[in-house]
């Protein structure tokens, strides 16, 4: 009897100690978060969450990230308990990092500028149909959305009654032709909508169409009739009459702004609009159609934008305001509203217009993250929000057969992790990160990761450069770093990082690397030689890519071949570099991308014979030995994504059997038989923000 209590109090003991293992803590928040961000299931994820907290009450930092994401799920319900949630991190746990995000979330549902401005989620946590659409444009009255109802693109559209919940195809899929964007009327009878060809080698001009959502009255405005200018327009909102709508023109002079009477099809070109140096990137026309409301690209991205109105009838521009993006007109025109992350946190402003005077922004709601969409007569404005994650896994392999030698393994678990590279020596991992009071699309730069064993560091570059989120390259050294800043003032230059003092230099004396056009700027991608002595480029000028070798130390460039792609080329180089290998969407031939080999010392590019495999990523990776390519991609354009392994020369594709969302970044261990990848998992949702204009009054 003794020894049967002993034998069950261990295994009782074991249980529990199992029960407080980090992994079993670490396993059972993930397990919550895919059921909140991946199935969209809240009250599955609530109950996960809150049985973190009632178990693991030993680990503080686990808890109180249990506690936030457990509050997010509160908020997105539109319960009181997400306050309680916040309060208890900020009052048991305030030295945890994740602190600061319960406190802005209890600024933001306290704060006596924000009051009754209330934030609900649109769609029924497990409304699939919302929870993963495209969200386009909300009528005037807020009756009716319409969406984006048939990936890739937009090539269908469905309209939807949000009083009835009934939902209606106007625009079926099919042909090769995308339809994006499309805007509703304000009183939700007529769509407009960009239609373009979808394959690249198509060269019809894009054209503007005009239908009712019944799908009768179609008018389609041509390149003739739009000037003869355009060049991928982009289409931006209807006045209030229902009778114009603003266009942005991409033309080889540079952006073009026009207003469009889809009634009598009359073309005004904005004069004022003309001659800016930075891209346009977003805007909206008025609702009585004096002015558009229209951001100019900073050299700091989104949020270095200056946001000005343009009137219509060629007077000067006006000033509205510096760090702000996605300007929106009340349904009145009396109003502007706009994000900024000036407090270091993205939160919705308000300027009062009238008669072309602009007052001074105030804040309307705090933490306010997504895509603005459009507001109603009512005061309600919709905008599409979601969760993001991105988290970095390796898997091992055999070097002979690519066949996996166990699962991957999961080497992060918070923010939006990519561009992992590992040093010469195996040691430490440099990669990308997008943390907390970052987003994509701010403008922000992420952070600049190094990791060794399970410690992380931030290497601080002594300039502020944006970094690439491809993956940072290793000299051979293993001292410096090699990135490239995809925007602003540094976009298309290389830069060598110093990895102990952060120490930066920029390469070929600051000079682009890549095409210019005053539409465009195609910079290339560059990889380093294994002696780290040159970087091979794949420069796309829109017709060809051509493949260069480019001397560091003499700034000597060579052209190694050409070919005839419909985008830009991502070149890796061979352990050994005798060879390079790439995925190329080639000219004059079907999808899927084709795998390309090609002699490193230059030479035509020899097409890899394998199954078709649709890439998800353009990096490939080489292993070791340089007998196989590694590369992330789908059986079908629809199926989930894997690793996938063939033979430099060609043969069958060997999948690892990951199966996961959406993958990329691969990377190759220097010892071989290992990759770093990240998974990426996005979920949209619809949500209004009520009671917007009372809070302005």
């Amino acid at each position: 009897m003794r020894k049967q209590i002993l034998t069950l109090t261990l295994a009782v003991a074991m249980a529990a100690a199992a029960a407080q293992s980090p992994d079993a803590a670490a396993l059972a928040l993930e397990s919550a978060r895919k059921k909140e961000t991946v199935s969209g299931d809240l009250e599955a994820a609530i109950r996960g969450y809150k049985d973190v907290v009632a178990k693991y009450g030993n680990r503080p930092a686990i808890v109180a990230r249990a506690l936030v994401s457990l509050g997010q799920c509160y908020e997105k319900l539109g319960s009181t308990e997400a306050r309680k949630a916040y309060q208890r991190v900020v009052r048991e746990f305030g030295g945890e990092a994740v602190a600061a995000t319960a406190r802005a979330r209890l600024s933001a549902m306290g704060d006596s500028k924000t009051e009754g401005v209330m934030a609900q989620i649109v769609a029924p946590p497990k409304d699939s149909s919302l929870a993963q659409a495209r969200v386009t444009a909300v009528s005037r009255d807020g009756r009716y959305l319409i969406y984006a109802s048939s990936p890739p693109g937009g090539r269908g559209m469905t309209i939807r009654d949000l009083r009835t919940e009934e939902t209606r195809e106007f625009l079926k899929a099919g042909g090769n032709r995308m339809r994006w964007p499309v805007r509703l009327s304000p009183d939700g009878s007529q769509v407009a909508f960009i239609s373009r060809a979808e394959d690249p080698d198509d060269r019809a001009p894009a054209e503007l169409h005009v239908t009712r959502t019944d799908g009768e009255g179609v008018k389609v405005f041509t390149e003739k009739d739009l000037g003869g200018v355009p060049q991928m327009p982009s289409l931006w909102n209807w006045t209030g009459d229902g009778k114009r709508v603003a266009l942005l023109l991409r033309t080889p002079e540079g952006p073009k702004l026009a207003v469009v009477n889809v009634v009598d099809g009359k073309v005004t070109l904005v004069a004022s609009a003309a001659g800016f140096t930075g891209a346009i990137s977003t805007g909206q026309i008025s609702p009585d159609g004096k002015y558009v409301a229209m951001t100019r690209r900073g050299k700091t991205g989104f949020f270095g934008d200056e946001m000005v109105l343009i009137p219509v009838d060629g007077s000067a521009e006006i000033p509205v305001v510096r760090n702000g993006q996605f300007p929106v007109w009340s349904a009145d025109g009396a109003r502007l509203l706009f994000k900024s992350n000036r407090r270091g946190v993205t939160d919705l402003y308000a300027v009062a217009v009238r008669n072309g005077k602009v007052a001074a922004p105030e804040l309307v709601r705090e933490n306010l993250d997504g895509f603005l969409i459009g507001m109603t007569a009512a005061g309600e404005l919709y905008y599409s929000a979601g969760s993001h994650t991105k988290d970095l896994y390796t898997v091992e392999f055999d070097e002979q057969t690519g066949k996996p030698k166990g699962g991957p393994v999961r080497i992060t678990d918070r923010y939006i992790n990519s561009g992992p590279a590992w040093s010469p020596d195996g040691r430490t991992l440099a990669y990308v990160s997008l943390q907390d009071g970052q987003e994509l699309g701010s403008g922000q730069p992420p952070k600049l990761m190094l990791r060794t064993g399970s410690v992380d560091r931030v290497l601080e570059p002594g300039t502020l450069l944006e970094v690439n989120y491809m993956s940072p390259q290793w000299f051979p050294d293993g001292r410096s770093l090699l990135i490239q800043p995809p925007h602003g003032a540094e976009a298309g230059r290389l830069a060598k990082v110093d990895v102990r003092s952060g120490a930066v230099t920029m390469l070929f004396g600051g000079e682009r690397l890549g095409f210019q056009s005053p539409a465009s700027y195609y910079t290339a991608t560059p990889q380093l030689t294994p002696d780290g002595k040159a970087v091979i480029l794949g420069l796309f000028d829109g017709e060809k890519a051509r493949v260069t070798r480019r001397d560091l130390d003499t700034g000597t460039e060579r052209l190694l071949g050409t070919v005839a792609v419909k985008n830009g080329l991502y070149v890796a180089v061979s352990p050994d570099g005798r060879l390079l290998a790439f995925f190329a969407s080639l000219r004059g031939r079907a999808e899927p991308p084709t795998l390309l080999t090609m002699d490193a010392n230059g030479g035509d590019p020899v097409a890899v014979k394998m199954p078709p495999i649709w890439p998800v990523s353009s990096v490939v990776a080489w292993s070791k030995s340089g007998q196989r390519i590694f590369f992330a991609g789908k059986e079908t354009p629809g199926s989930r994504s894997d690793i996938w392994s063939v033979g430099a020369t060609g043969g069958e594709v060997v999948p690892m059997g990951i199966r996961a969302p959406s993958i990329g970044s691969l990377a190759m261990h220097p010892e071989g038989g290992k990759l770093v990848y990240f998974d990426e998992t996005e979920r949209r949702e619809l949500w209004v923000v009520r009671n917007v204009l009372k809070a302005q009054q």
